[in-house]
């Protein structure tokens, strides 16, 4: 199966040395078969989310027009539309626990739903009629944090309705993503080209501390591991990097890549030495890295798109991309 593996500025055709690593442990190969799903045309999907162990996905499909929050209990490959409840609304965002039990999306001009029963009914927070943006979820199923276009950050833990975290700013949030106990989350702003910053808690989302370190750009997208020590945001607009913590939002660096992308998805593996990326721009791949950035691997078995949103399991054996053009791809670990 085709590959490209990039290494610090140089484009190369090879397979991944697993001889670096566990040489009996397949999830270091990054060989992946993938697979065009949901099919029967193609629909505005605008994320992915997927559970530890890559048995249960949920997509949601909106980007600015009406659509359905769909899931999955066999690895991707057959779907359900929930049609009834929540029904047809503007869906951006959707998150999963680790276990597949608990999903959560909130609709633009909408409330924030949410379900314990893997998708089999879905349950009003009660939250207020807002424009929904983005969520998140903690591992554990226990948090959840939903984002207001142009507001604040607001938590719940379940079955507690959302609160207002007042700490939070009044901004354009972009992305939000929390540790599996949901103390340590990590979310992106981009109110203008490049006025966006990064934002980090430590106290369940309480408190909010402004990243400086990670400069001022325009972030779209982000990511973060089990432990929540490790974190990734990454650049929405032509010529963007993706940038790294590992010491909970202290400090930052650059990860450098070859040529020019744009990344509007990111997704970590649980120990964070694992990355996902989705390149935006037209014609482009998405991307893994399976040594913490220095190498990374284009999936070119799943075509060139412009891709909107990627996701993976903990355990990197499962991925999911979703592109502008209506394509939905599943990858499997050989």
């Amino acid at each position: 199966m085709a590959m490209v593996v990039i290494t610090l500025g140089v484009i190369s055709s090879c397979i991944y040395d697993v001889s670096r690593d566990n040489p009996n442990d397949k999830t270091f190969s990054g060989k992946y078969v993938w697979t065009k799903r949901i099919t029967g045309g193609t629909q505005d999907w605008s994320s992915i989310a997927i559970s530890g162990d890559g048995t249960y996905m949920a997509a949601v499909e909106g980007g600015g027009y009406t659509g359905n929050i769909y899931t999955s209990s066999n690895r991707g490959v057959d779907w359900t539309a929930h049609t009834s409840t929540p029904g047809s609304q503007i869906f951006w965002s959707v998150g999963i626990s680790d276990n597949g039990s608990t999903i959560v999306s909130a609709a633009y001009n909408g409330k924030v739903w949410y379900s314990t029963n893997y998708g089999s009914s879905w349950i009003d927070s009660n939250s207020n009629t807002n424009n929904w943006f983005q969520v998140g979820i903690s591992g554990n199923g226990a948090i959840l944090a939903a984002c207001i276009n142009d507001g604040k950050i607001w938590t719940s833990t379940i079955p507690n309705n959302f609160v207002e975290k007042t700490a939070s700013a009044y901004i354009q949030w972009r992305s939000i993503s929390l540790s599996s106990t949901g103390q340590y989350i990590v979310a992106v702003t981009c109110p203008g080209a490049e006025n966006g910053v990064v934002y980090t808690s430590s106290d369940y989302g309480e408190s909010w501390t402004q990243r400086t370190a990670a400069g001022s750009q325009y972030f779209v997208s982000s990511a973060i591991s089990s432990d929540g020590k490790t974190m990734v945001v990454g650049r929405g607009t032509s010529g963007g990097k993706i940038q790294r913590s590992t010491d909970y939002g202290a400090t930052w660096t650059d990860i450098t890549m070859a040529g020019t992308h744009a990344w509007w998805g990111l997704a970590l593996s649980s120990d964070g030495t694992k990355i996902a990326a989705a390149d935006n721009l037209s014609g482009s791949y998405l991307y893994i890295s399976l040594d913490s950035g220095n190498t990374w691997i284009a999936q070119t078995d799943a075509g060139t798109a412009q891709w909107m949103y990627i996701a993976a399991s903990r355990d990197f054996t499962t991925l999911a991309g979703c592109a502008y053009d209506g394509n939905f791809w599943v990858g499997h670990l050989e």
